[in-house]
């Protein structure tokens, strides 16, 4: 008698290879086996959890049934996969969030760099928020409590009303490759962060002269500072609230100042075919603590600026339209409750408009006393005040205004004997790839809204998520090098065949997702294997992504599984 199974196959061997390629499995079990311990079910948990993540994100307890499809078959009962129950998993973070996950995260880092041989010379930084599902305790935890407190702040996912945990993450100019990550109380602010952040990299790569790059909160006169103090170079926005943005603008727009513009960048636009982005730069006075401000001009942002300034003209428009009838009324009885309107309505754009508020007096006679009106009513005049408004554009503002479409501020440490203004903004542009990875989290990995009701899983599963990150992106970082390297300029792994110059994990996900193997017993217990869906494109992704095509010669009941070596 003969009995066959369907065992799914998609991409689990790859994402499989590339997790043991970094050791994750035997660093897990060099933690979780001392003093004689088996850590072997624990570390293995997470290695699954990690596939878990980056191949179809479920809930705790609907784990073992997701792996059932690939350890016992679609048709079969789960009898491999039920050990990695919700209760073994819950068990294993647990375990993970009480072991030493800095040691953990340094060795991986450093395994990343030595097998992909990833340059360290740039490192770009951001925080999200994870949003968080359910009640937490308010209080901190004790003072041997290692874990962010979900505590509600400034949400970017727009739900202002929920907790959240602040995860700082930085990536490498070399692919894009998460290399560190931190989690913070959910009420933190990214100005609070670098300084400690900047260190942590610092002991991490081995050295102070690589280029930290960050948005507006990095560029504050403490983080700065520090850097430039600890021998640190740093590329980031230069905020609107410095005096030197407001002066500098404030006297283009006057016609004080004709900035000099020079070629930095052309780029194609990456939503809009066949466009190009221009970037231009003017190299500006020095900050008051003496760094360099490199003022740019981005053909975007121009017209991203010009659409908004018509947008907000046009709003505040129809806004001081619907105030007219509203005036000498409730609250906008006074000039000053007026005026007050006024300012809500144009506020950001009042220099723009030029707005009137007219007065107007009317003399009436009022009856003294009560009764009704006869031949001895007596009357007394009262003098009425109202108020109406007027208003136009200040077109001589507008004007002025649009002299500064496009421009930002780059401040930077670094001597332009070492680097030109032209490599200073290439490698600020960069700083977008990390939002890349954000929304991957997020959306590919579902990391929000989490679940979790215990802080100490949830530090734990963040662990994790970061290390499904760096898996990602070590793989599209070698399969966009191989194709340049084999001058490939498209493959044709998305739906209906089409093509993608810039081939993403969800990409290779989706393309391998119809390989199954059929495994075959017979009566004198020979187990047979045969993979079907495999094509010789598929070979081609593999030798892309530097995975021996020996992974998906399935031969074993067991190949799904993390073990020792």
């Amino acid at each position: 008698m003969e009995d066959i199974k369907v065992q799914e196959v998609g991409a689990y061997p790859i994402v499989k290879y590339y997790v043991e390629e970094l050791g994750v499995y035997e660093l897990f079990e060099g933690e979780f086996s001392k003093d004689g311990k088996d850590g072997s079910l624990i570390s293995s948990s997470l290695c699954i959890l990690i596939m878990n993540i980056i191949l179809s994100i479920k809930p705790l307890y609907k784990i073992s049934g997701w792996l059932t499809a690939y350890s016992d078959g679609k048709s079969e009962f789960g009898y491999e996969a039920n050990q990695y129950n919700d209760d073994m998993l819950g068990r294993s973070l647990d375990a993970l969030y009480e072991s030493n996950r800095s040691t953990l995260l340094s060795s991986l880092s450093a395994q990343a760099i030595k097998k992909h041989d990833l340059c360290t010379d740039i490192v770009h930084n951001d925080t999200t928020t994870v949003t968080l599902s359910g009640a937490y305790a308010a209080a901190a935890g004790t003072e041997t409590d290692n874990y962010a407190i979900p505590k509600r702040g400034y949400n970017k996912d727009g739900c202002p009303d929920a907790k959240q945990i602040v995860f700082g993450l930085n990536t490498l100019g070399d692919g894009h490759v998460p290399i560190y990550y931190k989690s913070y109380d959910g009420n933190t602010s990214d100005t609070e962060t670098h300084q400690v952040n900047w260190l942590e990299l610092k002991n991490l790569i081995g050295k102070t002269d690589f280029v930290y790059t960050g948005d507006s909160k990095l560029a504050t006169k403490e983080n700065m500072a520090y850097l430039s103090e600890n021998r640190g170079q740093f590329i980031s926005i230069l905020p609107a609230s410095r005096s030197e943005v407001k002066q500098f603008k404030s006297k283009v727009k006057a016609g004080e100042i004709e900035p000099k513009w020079e070629e930095g960048l052309i780029k194609e636009n990456s939503r809009k075919k066949g466009q190009e982005d221009v970037y231009e730069i003017h190299k500006g006075e020095k900050t008051e603590e003496g760094y360099l401000i490199y003022w740019v001009r981005s053909s975007a942002k121009m017209v991203q600026d010009a659409n908004r300034r018509i947008e907000k003209l046009n709003q505040a428009e129809k806004d001081l339209e619907e105030l007219k009838p509203k005036l000498n009324k409730y609250y906008l009885k006074t000039k000053e409750q007026i005026q007050e309107g006024i300012n809500k309505n144009l506020k950001g754009i009042s220099e723009l408009f030029n707005v009137q508020i007219i007065e107007k007096k009317e003399v009436i006679k009022k009856k003294i006393g009560k009764g009704r009106v006869g031949e001895n009513t007596q009357y007394e005049e009262e003098e009425v005040i109202s108020y109406a408004i007027t208003f136009e554009r200040n077109e001589q503002a507008i004007e002025a205004e649009k002299k500064i479409d496009g421009l930002f501020p780059l401040v930077t440490n670094i001597p332009s004997t070492e680097k030109s203004p032209k490599e200073i903004l290439t490698i600020y542009k960069q700083q977008p790839h990390l939002e890349k990875r954000f929304a991957t989290m997020k959306s590919i990995l579902e990391v929000a809204p989490m679940f979790l009701k215990l802080p100490r899983r949830i530090e734990a599963m963040l662990f994790l998520y970061f290390i499904a990150l760096m898996v990602i992106a070590l793989m599209e970082r070698r399969i966009r090098k191989s194709m340049e390297e084999q001058e490939i300029e498209k493959l044709p792994i998305l739906p209906q065949k089409m093509n993608t110059k810039a081939p993403t994990w969800n990409n290779i996900r989706y393309f391998f997702n119809n390989v199954f193997v059929f495994v075959q017993e017979n009566t004198d217990k020979t187990t047979h294997f045969l993979v079907k869906g495999f094509s010789k494109l598929h070979e081609k992704v593999l030798e892309l992504l530097n995975v021996p095509i020996h992974i998906f010669n399935i031969s074993t009941v067991s190949w799904w599984k993390f073990e020792s070596s």
